[in-house]
């Protein structure tokens, strides 16, 4: 798996997630093996029919959904730990480019942002006194 990390603000990172030949084949593999326990066919018992048959009833895009979070899921965390990130919300995940040979997927991380605290001790704020008339006071009652 290929890993980019690129700054944006101070609280703000996008982690582009690439994933290598073997280990996308292997999430497709584990997508479709999934899916097809859901596929029935008519005339045979349900997992018992030939996985070519099972697979051509499968859509592309749920292979695909289900493979890019089997690989979302196994890697996610694995990021976060080695980068140092501390995510505050829930990340937002744009998948960039998938096909049956690769997938790449940013995902936009938001953390604690940083505070740099200048000078707050010892600032002087002007008290200015407020005068209220009772016609002031009767008047709002009145509203």
């Amino acid at each position: 798996m290929e890993t980019n990390i690129q700054t944006l603000q101070n609280c703000k990172t996008i982690v582009t997630l690439k994933a290598s030949k073997e280990e996308w084949t292997s999430k497709i593999e584990k997508a479709y093996n999934k899916l097809e326990t859901k596929v029935s066919l008519p005339g045979f018992r349900k997992g018992k029919a030939p996985k070519e048959m099972l697979r051509s009833k499968i859509k592309v895009e749920d292979v695909f959904n289900e493979a890019v979070n089997y690989f979302l899921n196994d890697n996610y965390a694995k990021v976060l730990t080695d980068n140092n990130l501390k995510p505050i919300v829930q990340p937002r995940v744009d998948v960039k480019k998938v096909t049956m040979e690769e997938v790449e997927c940013d995902i936009i991380v938001v953390g604690e942002p940083k505070v740099e605290l200048k000078e707050y001790k010892g600032l002087k704020v002007e008290k200015t006194p407020v005068a209220v008339t009772e016609t002031e006071i009767e008047d709002e009652i009145r509203k």
